[in-house]
């Protein structure tokens, strides 16, 4: 049990961070409704515009330096309706770089305050990983307090010359907290204000990903780490530079 989840917890990566090819939607993606805890509130029904801690809109883009070497162009390519709501596809998505033999497609939208992210099947050297759909942030929480989602996964494996591992099933839990709210921080020489830190906690099979952000009003996510689980380097995602709408 030990060796599948520590399998489980590297394919997570490539869950949460996806290198996006174009294909359909998966089935399963459209069928997860996150658990919206706190509805209302918040930054209205839209996805752009004055108010948003994150700017929607074909085109928009940022450009991430990784400490890991390997810089991220993130861009918004198009639109997509999706259980009758409209996303904002991205070419790459956040930690993309790493698990660069996976694929999937990676969808955004922001209602009344929540920030929605949805990523399509997975397929990653030998196993495939059903759809995820889950609340990244809520920008109208104040500090200390916390929304959680639930969600359930397949896993299914195919790898010549390996020993045959069964087909799973798995729940797994969201806890996003709100850290500080309304704060200044400076990131690649450039100073953001209006900032709001949040912390998102995945964990799956007793393996869980810790990830901070740090939301800038009108531009996006200003700097994310990735907390490694397995005691190594964190990641940490700068940006360098953008052009929002």
């Amino acid at each position: 049990m030990k060796s599948i989840k520590m399998l489980f917890a590297i394919t997570l990566l490539s869950i949460i961070g996806v290198s996006c090819d174009t294909e359909p939607t998966d089935p399963v993606l459209t069928e997860q409704n996150p658990d919206d805890n706190n509805p209302g509130g918040g930054g209205g029904n839209n996805n752009g515009g004055d108010g948003t801690y994150w700017p929607l809109a074909v085109d928009n883009t940022w450009f991430y330096n990784i400490t890991n070497g390997t810089d991220q162009d993130m861009t918004i390519g198009a639109t997509q309706t999706i259980d009758g709501e409209t996303y904002y596809k991205f070419d790459e998505f956040f930690g993309s770089n790493g698990p660069a033999f996976a694929t999937g497609d990676a969808y955004a939208r922001v209602d009344n305050g929540s920030y929605y992210v949805r990523v399509s099947a997975t397929t990653n050297t030998g196993m495939s990983i059903s759809g995820l759909n889950y609340i990244i942030f809520k920008d109208y929480l104040n500090v200390g307090e916390t929304w959680t989602d639930t969600f359930t996964q397949s896993m299914t494996f195919d790898m010549p010359g390996m020993p045959e591992i069964p087909d799973m099933q798995y729940e797994g839990t969201i806890l996003g907290k709100i850290l500080e709210k309304d704060i200044s921080i400076e990131v690649e020489g450039e100073t953001f204000n209006h900032v709001i830190h949040a912390r998102v906690t995945q964990s799956v099979m007793g393996a869980e990903t810790v990830s901070d952000y740090w939301w800038a009003k009108d531009v996006g996510p200003v700097k994310i780490i990735l907390t490694a689980s397995d005691g190594g380097d964190d990641v940490i995602e700068t940006l360098e530079s953008y052009d929002v709408n």
